[in-house]
């Protein structure tokens, strides 16, 4: 099961990601949590997205910590969800995603390991940050690893920051999700450098992130669109 969450600011690109799911995985689940998304979208993704069923979800918080708020409760929701369904597996996703191709052969893999996500050095301009080295937003939880998922909630409730991270703010669920892997022994699968590529958009990647800086993100919508357009064809 695929699950991806995202509000109305991201939902040009959610429905940029669940067009190419669409493409290469309609035999799938898929799970969005809306979050306050409006009903015109909601009926959008219904008409465009046969293979999605869309859970809503309201966020009390607004203003500048809200997007950091809505990345930091994903844990938690993955929680519920695999509490309630406890599917074979369950594949989070950003909203900023592009499949480029079917990810099969990732999943058939996974099913001899717990988990599996993309994992690096976390080096940025000479210095290596526990914050960029799993990328929260890419993470397949097979059934045996979902007492990880438990486990990295766990992490989230902890008071004091970790190197400059502070509690609840950016990068606090990623780089809880690397304290969470560290403390746990889960058979944990690296993902192929060529399954997950960001900001670089190389030809040969299974899927594209747009992980870039704000100032960016248009020039990548634009990118993402024109590429979905080529994939339809």
């Amino acid at each position: 099961m695929f699950v991806t969450i995202f509000d109305q600011a991201y939902a040009d690109w959610g429905s940029m990601l669940l067009s190419s799911l669409m493409r290469f995985h309609q035999g799938d689940t898929v799970v969005v949590l809306g979050i306050d998304l409006s009903a015109e979208t909601e009926c959008a993704i219904a008409r465009m997205h046969e293979i999605v069923a869309v859970r809503r979800l309201t966020l009390d918080e607004v203003g500048s910590g809200r997007a950091a708020k809505v990345a930091n409760s994903r844990p938690l929701w993955l929680r519920d969800l695999k509490n309630e369904f406890s599917p074979d597996w369950m594949f989070l996703l950003d909203a900023d995603l592009l499949f480029r191709r079917p990810v099969n052969d990732l999943i058939a893999a996974s099913e001899n390991h717990d988990v599996v996500l993309a994992m690096g050095e976390g080096f940025y301009r000479g210095k290596t940050y526990r914050k960029l080295c799993v990328a929260s937003g890419f993470v397949l939880f097979r059934r045996s690893g979902y007492g990880l998922i438990d486990s990295w909630c766990d992490m989230l409730s902890r008071t004091e920051s970790i190197e400059d991270v502070r509690p609840w703010e950016w990068f606090w669920e990623q780089t809880c999700l690397l304290d969470a892997i560290e403390k746990t022994e889960f058979d944990i699968l690296k993902m192929p450098e060529k399954c997950l590529s960001s900001p670089r958009f190389e030809p040969d990647a299974w899927v594209w992130s747009a992980n870039v800086p704000t100032s960016e993100k248009d020039a990548a919508l634009k990118l993402f669109a024109a590429e979905l357009m080529a994939l339809h064809k």
